[in-house]
């Protein structure tokens, strides 16, 4: 479906981002494209509803949070995105839930 490549991209982009943040280097801008995801069909079409779009808005102000947090911020807001992905990901689609934990960084 339309969102499965969505979250494929997502799950790219989260994967690059946490590299970034463990070698000390600025998050790629993402939220441009991670926005696609309020007009992405998933494969259920009743899934895509005003509760998915208030998760959504929340995932992709979480993101702009990742942006613009300075170098030591970033992780915690890399942490709150992800908290953002697992809210919706709780509620409609569990499946990925393994995959989002697994990009969690480890406290030093």
């Amino acid at each position: 479906s339309e969102l499965a490549l969505m979250m494929r991209t997502m799950q790219a982009d989260l994967r690059a981002a946490r590299e970034a943040i463990v070698a000390g280097k600025p998050v790629a801008d993402m939220r441009e494209r991670h926005r696609k995801m309020r007009c992405s069909w998933p494969t259920t079409a009743s899934d895509r509803n005003p509760v998915s779009d208030g998760f959504a808005q929340a995932y992709l102000a979480k993101v702009a949070t990742l942006e613009s947090a300075p170098p030591a911020e970033a992780a915690a807001a890399f942490h709150g995105v992800l908290d953002a992905c697992r809210a919706c990901h709780q509620q409609s689609c569990p499946g990925p839930i393994a995959a989002i934990e697994a990009l969690r960084i480890p406290a030093p």
